[in-house]
């Protein structure tokens, strides 16, 4: 919701001001190219902790039988 009114502020910008708001949709991209890498990470963190943590315990095993009918 945020980068969504950055947006339409860069997209008045860019109608009133094209130079300056070129130079400031290039930083609202470098800014959200960074939120959304920081979320990867912090993705990547979890679910690697979460295999790590993952007990053994909870695997089943289980036998095959043929019936015959």
């Amino acid at each position: 919701m945020i980068l969504g009114l950055i947006g339409i502020i860069v997209a008045i910008l860019l109608l009133m001001n094209p130079m300056e708001g070129t130079i400031a949709l290039i930083i609202l991209l470098g800014i959200s190219l960074m939120i959304y890498s920081i979320q990867s990470l912090y993705l990547i963190f979890c679910i690697s902790r979460f295999v790590k943590d993952y007990d053994e315990d909870h695997i089943i095993e289980a036998k095959w039988k043929t019936i015959d009918k």
